[in-house]
């Protein structure tokens, strides 16, 4: 689509509406971001973004809005867009650009320094967050005032941002990246234990904003992110002194302990695993994990919290293998069984060390201690299998491979036919049946699986027989061999699609489906399965219209 053909390609009503918009000034805001690279602001029920790219010959390479709208691909805020930039590049002119910003800069080199001054003052009455943020980014003196004067920042850009206690969503964006003027701050700061603090304050507020902001688009929970990865910068960013390794260990763990984290354990998590970084000294080590623990005890009733008390356990085995010995680790491990994670890492180590047997014994034990997690006990047979692989048991093997190709791991196909004996057809015939009596769902995706794999066609068609709106995905592998099959599937396909279409997006679905099988059929029987449709459903206009662009 081109931008002077554009016209040609939408919807008629669409079109209007989006000329409309143009002639009566909706388009706010024009920017030319780069070359053939447009922004626009476009008025209606809110203020909505336009982006539009263009290539060397003025196709329109890419379009898109943030409106709600989705009837057609293109929207009237876009069709309004266009409109801008046919007037645009008929007169010649060029929006915001790189040059209009070279412009201002000659305009504002050209004043003196009382003259600038006054602009900024004037600007800043009317926007104190950005004062704060002069402030922060230029204050010389003291470190020590930074911490209030990002305190002041921050409270003055909530302000500017909340509206009756809340924050939309449409303005968490700016929100957040008002915010990371602190972030920044942080990392300007020398003194570490000041940038600690600072980085607190952030967070603190950032953890707050989680109630008081939509944080659907994640900008929020990114800024939270950003903040835990810069107080893990400050603290690895020099060597510290033992004082300071000290004081930022309690700063963390007393921050750990605020309610900020209460139902963001990830997070907290994440706070403690920075702390054990800090955990150098016996001393430090033991107060880390006997808070853990205390954590753990906490929450042990709760079956919910057993995923956060797994993560805790593993910041302390970590630090084991860091500054403990070999059976320190293996008796933790030991100790932690119940946890998916310290088995695995317990089977890892039998498989360095060739222990099979042991590895059989644990994955038994963990299959029956998760049999109602079927994922993982899927992962437990996986292990087993190869343990009994390594051990040459074929007979397990065997029995194993067609128990996990039954509960959908295809994989074990191939294991099953290095292993089989008989003969091949024998063996294959017994499988697909086993697969075709199963009634999970799981054991129904291998039998698709199987049939593909093995090119069993007329298999294939049987499926499709008694699936005919699957007919679309294996068209090529049966038409060459059964034709008039494929076309009656093909009928059952489309009519059936018909029937339960009730809006244009269905409607266009069927037409599509048409216009492959005309490719399939010939334009004959196309033509045949339009009139029964066009008699059918006389009486949905917006199905006819789409059958008549056929």
């Amino acid at each position: 689509m081109n931008i002077h053909n554009f016209q040609n390609h939408i919807n008629k009503k669409i079109l209007q509406r989006g000329y409309d918009y143009f002639l009566d000034g909706y388009i706010l805001e024009t920017y030319l971001i780069e070359e053939n690279k447009y922004v626009f602001q476009v008025d209606g029920t809110e203020i909505y973004e336009v982006k539009v790219l263009l290539n060397d010959n003025d196709d329109i390479t890419h379009s898109e809005c943030d409106c709600p709208f989705d009837y057609e691909a293109i929207c009237k805020h876009q069709v309004a867009a266009y409109y801008k930039i046919v007037e645009l590049k008929r007169n010649g002119e060029y929006p915001s650009d790189q040059n209009s910003q070279t412009n201002l800069h000659s305009v504002l080199n050209d004043l003196s320094k009382k003259e600038l001054i006054k602009i900024i003052e004037e600007l800043t009455e009317k926007d104190l967050a950005w004062r704060d943020t002069l402030m922060v980014r230029y204050a010389t003196g003291d470190e020590k005032h930074d911490l209030e004067r990002c305190r002041k920042l921050i409270a003055s850009i909530v302000r500017k941002y909340t509206e009756k206690g809340f924050i939309n969503f449409r303005r968490v964006s700016s929100f957040t990246r008002e915010l990371e003027e602190v972030l920044q701050q942080i990392y300007r700061t020398k003194d570490i234990l000041l940038a600690l603090d600072l980085a607190f304050l952030l967070l603190r507020e950032a953890m707050k904003a989680f109630q008081y902001a939509d944080d659907s688009d994640g900008d929020i929970g990114n800024l939270v992110t950003e903040t835990m990865e810069a107080i893990e910068d400050t603290i690895l960013r020099e060597s510290l002194t033992t004082e300071q390794r000290t004081k930022a260990f309690h700063k963390l763990i007393d921050l750990s302990e605020s309610n900020i984290f209460e139902g963001w354990e990830d997070f907290q998590t994440d706070l403690l695993s920075i702390v054990s970084d800090l955990a150098t000294t016996n001393e430090l080590r033991e107060k880390l994990t006997a808070y853990i623990y205390e954590l753990i005890e906490t929450n042990e009733e709760d079956s919910y919290k057993k995923y956060y008390s797994e993560r805790l356990l593993n910041i302390l085995f970590s630090l084991i293998e860091e500054h403990g010995d070999e059976s320190e680790v293996e008796s933790f491990m030991q100790e932690n069984l119940k946890y998916s994670s310290f088995r695995e890492k317990l089977i890892e180590k039998h498989f360095e060390n060739m222990e099979y047997e042991k590895i059989i014994n644990l994955t038994l034990e963990a299959e029956a201690k998760d049999k109602t997690l079927a994922g993982l006990v899927i992962q437990w047979k996986k292990i087993r299998y190869e343990a009994y692989k390594n051990l040459s048991l074929k007979n397990e093997q065997l029995l194993l491979a067609k128990e996990l190709l039954l509960h959908g791991e295809f994989e074990y196909y191939e294991e099953l036919k290095g292993l089989n004996d008989s003969e091949y057809t024998s063996f294959y015939q017994d499988i697909k049946s086993e697969l075709k009596e199963a009634q999970s769902w799981s054991a129904q995706g291998v039998f698709l699986k199987l049939i593909e794999t093995e090119n069993d066609n007329a298999e294939i068609l049987e499926y499709v027989k008694r699936n005919p709106q699957r007919i679309e995905n294996y068209t090529k592998r049966l038409v060459d061999e059964f034709p008039d099959e494929v076309n009656e599937l093909y009928v059952q396909h489309i009519l059936g699609q018909a029937k339960s279409s009730s809006n244009r997006k269905q409607y266009q679905q069927v037409c599509k489906v048409l216009r492959q099988y005309k490719k399939i059929s010939g334009r004959e029987k196309q033509e045949s399965i339009i009139q029964d449709l066009q008699q059918l459903y006389s009486n949905r206009p917006a199905f006819m219209d789409e059958l008549n662009k056929i």
